[in-house]
């Protein structure tokens, strides 16, 4: 990312970036994605949650779409950075696996 930022949820959202194709999103969609177990869904999570679509739109990787958010819910999309940033993603994990089989 760009600068130091920390991201709340790192691996969640990594997953959920790796394996969906984010359009027109809200933070429910995002909730539902996220592989937390049940007992530990806890407020403290949700708020983790919304701190980290903040963090992804002021870093660039999401970006609201104003024309499908209403005044209490945000729509996010992915933008060309969180496609480079699944791609890198992506090849990291494939250099780990071949290298791990090289071995």
């Amino acid at each position: 990312m760009k600068n130091s930022v920390h991201l709340p949820l790192y691996n969640e959202f990594m997953d959920i970036f790796a394996n969906y194709e984010i359009k027109n999103w809200q933070a429910k969609h995002f909730w539902e994605k996220m592989i937390i177990g049940k007992k530990s869904r806890t407020e403290q999570h949700r708020r983790l949650m919304y701190m980290g679509l903040r963090v992804l739109v002021k870093c660039e990787y999401l970006e609201v779409d104003v024309s499908e958010s209403t005044s209490k819910t945000f729509s996010y999309n992915e933008t060309r950075w969180l496609d480079e940033l699944r791609k890198t993603h992506k090849k990291h994990m494939l250099e780990k696996v071949f290298f791990e089989k090289k071995d």
